[in-house]
């Protein structure tokens, strides 16, 4: 948590690799969790947690100038981050807290049985 405060922005590269389609990243979740916006792959496991809300920049592969584009993007960009960030907390509020989750679980465990 001490290096993520101290950040601007979170970085999840993840390759579009099948492994990667149904994986949730910890690391997205704090990076949002801490309300800082992000940039990710587009692939499915991200879109899943970010959607389309405005948190971030999609970038389409992790290839160091696509990466590079990126962060330059936010660099321009810097006085929307405290906004995409605030956007990127309400993702997590909604949708990922440990109670949330573990609700969830519950809900499929008693389906299963």
């Amino acid at each position: 948590p001490k290096y993520i405060a101290m950040s601007d922005i979170g970085i999840v590269p993840l390759p579009n690799h099948p492994y990667w389609n149904f994986q949730c990243p910890l690391n997205l979740l704090e990076y949002l969790a801490m309300e800082k916006p992000v940039i990710i792959t587009d692939i499915p496991a991200n879109r899943s947690i970010v959607g389309e809300n405005k948190c971030g920049i999609y970038i389409r592969s992790i290839r160091p100038i696509e990466i590079a584009n990126a962060i330059e993007r936010a660099y321009n960009n810097k006085g929307k981050l405290a906004e995409w960030g605030k956007l990127g907390r309400k993702i997590v509020d909604n949708k990922y807290t440990w109670d949330k989750v573990a609700k969830k679980f519950k809900e499929y465990l008693s389906f299963m049985r």
